[in-house]
C-alpha cells in the first residue's frame, strides 16, 4: 500500500468547516477515484472524512478498501448485514440490502455536508438513532447551517444524500459534472 504523507480530512475538520470551493475541489477528486473504481465493479462501502487524505501536494486520497466489494463477487459480504461507518452510511446498506455504487455517493454527500457546515447532518445518541435518522430524518439544508453556504452546493449536497437511490446522482460522473457547473 502506498505510504500518504498527508493528514485525514477528519483531521482537519477538527477546526472546523472548509471553505464551499475546498469542498468541493476535494470532492471532485473523490469523485474522479469513485468512478474509477465503479467502473471495475468495485464499491468502497466506507467513504468517510477518515478515509479521505489530504496529500502534502494538495491531492485528496482516497484510502481503505478493506470493506470493499466487488460488485460481482457475493461471497465477500453477508447478505443482510451491515459494514461501513453508521454516520456516513447509506439507507440501504442500513436496511442490509446489496449497495451499489449509488451508496458510495450518499457517503460522499454526507462527507460534504459535514465539510461545508462542520456537523453531519444525521445523529443521535444510540446506533439506532443515529440509523433511523438516515433512514427517516429529513436533514437540514446546508445553507441553511450555514447561510453563505453557496445554494447551488448545498442543492447538490441534498440530491447526493436523498434517500432513494434513485432519486441521487446515479453515477460518480453526473455528481462530478454537477459540482463542476457549480464551481467552474
Amino acid at each position: 500500500m502506498e505510504f500518504v504523507d498527508g493528514t485525514s480530512l477528519s483531521t482537519i475538520l477538527l477546526r472546523g468547516p472548509l471553505p464551499p470551493s475546498a469542498a468541493a475541489a476535494y470532492s471532485v477528486q473523490v469523485l474522479d477515484a469513485l468512478a474509477y473504481a465503479h467502473a471495475r465493479g468495485v464499491i468502497h462501502r466506507d467513504i468517510k472524512p477518515a478515509n479521505l487524505m489530504l496529500a502534502a501536494d494538495g491531492h485528496i486520497k482516497l484510502m481503505d478498501f478493506g470493506i470493499a466489494r466487488v460488485q460481482a463477487d457475493k461471497r465477500l459480504t453477508q447478505t443482510g448485514s451491515t459494514v461501513g461507518s453508521l454516520f456516513y452510511m447509506s439507507p440501504e446498506q442500513i436496511k442490509g440490502s446489496d449497495p451499489d455504487g449509488r451508496s458510495d455517493l450518499y457517503s460522499l454527500g454526507i462527507t460534504m455536508y459535514e465539510m461545508v457546515t462542520g456537523r453531519r447532518p444525521f445523529g443521535g445518541d444510540s446506533d439506532f438513532q443515529i440509523m433511523s435518522a438516515h433512514l427517516q430524518q429529513a436533514p437540514m439544508a446546508p445553507i441553511e447551517v450555514i447561510p453563505g453556504i453557496p445554494s447551488g452546493l448545498s442543492d447538490i449536497i441534498l440530491m447526493a444524500i436523498e434517500k432513494d437511490p434513485a432519486a441521487r446522482f446515479q453515477t460518480a460522473e453526473a455528481f462530478r459534472a454537477a459540482l463542476g457547473h457549480a464551481f467552474p
